[in-house]
């Protein structure tokens, strides 16, 4: 018993807290040393409209800061009302955002920060399709709205499409709604900048350009630091899915459709930022909303040893390590 209780200190939200407000302090100043060499994302869908390669490196960072908060806050929420991974419930939040934190340029605007709330609501909504019309409509028209911020969130619409079946049924009535709900952003953004801008093809050539640029795959390591914090990474990453895996049959129905939910997104993302390098910083931050619930559970659950918490603790290290090697 002594031995389970060792190192919980890991997980209580006093220290996680603390350690996210140092994360957050450090990557204010990151931003504001790394700002100029990385300039925020441009949006097709905001082009013309607003130009977010011109924000400063104080509204950026006030931009993503609040984006963060926001996921974060909605992850506490639906955590609590139904993933049910982690105990405390700010486990999960407060992992998120340290996770969030860790590349240097977290805080430099991409468009995967917006799309972040509308694909965690999105995975949210598709568990309750079964329950009316509406949640069919709201789960496909909210993942299809997220990749026009992020167009290689188009991988993971099949997903939601399925997912967002399977839970109520394949009818043709329902297969004809989620269809017109996944098309619907689309044609009504290509019609608005046809009517305003006449470019109306500026969104699918965006999407043939950003697909075109797959490479072979790649993983970005800096440094020794940097090296030693990515096979961290992985390792958890790899017991973590191993571990829900083994416990999904003692999971109640729901919270075992999604913790699987969240594995597949994982692996999804995690193979897209392999596949094309230069959206690694951005697709992290969707990367994390996954990985923080399973991480949780993996560090909370129950059944956990000493030996994860321990492995938790190296990874805290390893991540404030390299944050200090990033501002000497």
């Amino acid at each position: 018993m002594r031995e389970i209780a060792r190192y919980r200190f890991v997980y209580s939200p006093i220290f996680l807290g603390l350690y996210v407000i140092l994360m957050l302090v450090s990557s204010i100043n990151l931003n504001v040393l790394n700002f100029e060499t990385l300039k925020p994302e441009t949006l097709p869908l905001l082009s013309k409209i607003f130009n977010t390669e011109s924000l400063t490196h104080v509204w950026s960072a006030v931009v993503v800061i609040g984006l963060i908060l926001l996921t974060s806050a909605l992850l506490y929420f639906f955590n609590t009302k139904v993933f049910n991974c982690g105990k405390p419930a700010l486990t999960a939040p407060l992992i998120f955002i340290i996770f969030v934190l860790t590349p240097p340029s977290t805080l430099v605007f991409s468009g995967s920060f917006l799309a972040a709330p509308l694909v965690l609501t999105s995975i949210y909504i598709s568990l309750f399709t079964k329950d009316n019309d509406r949640n069919i409509v709201f789960s496909v028209f909210l993942i299809s709205t997220a990749t026009l911020f992020d167009f290689h969130l188009l991988l993971i619409v099949p997903l939601i499409f399925y997912y967002s079946l399977q839970s109520s049924s394949f009818e043709l009535r329902n297969i004809v709604i989620a269809l017109l709900m996944l098309a619907l952003p689309y044609v009504f953004t290509i019609s608005a900048r046809h009517l305003f801008f006449g470019d109306s093809g500026v969104i699918i050539d965006s999407i043939v350009n950003d697909f075109r640029d797959i490479s072979a795959p790649v993983i970005k390591v800096d440094n020794v630091a940097g090296g030693v914090l990515m096979l961290s990474f992985l390792l958890i990453f790899w017991r973590s899915i191993i571990m829900v895996g083994k416990l999904s049959g003692t999971y109640k129905i729901l919270k075992s459709a999604a913790v699987s939910r969240n594995v597949a997104f994982l692996i999804i993302l995690s193979i897209v930022s392999v596949l094309y390098p230069a959206v690694q910083p951005g697709i992290f931050f969707l990367i994390s909303i996954p990985f923080s619930l399973l991480v949780s559970e993996y560090v909370t659950h129950e059944s956990t040893s000493s030996n994860r918490r321990v492995e938790f603790l190296v990874l805290l290290i390893l991540i404030a390590i390299n944050r200090l090697s990033a501002l000497i």
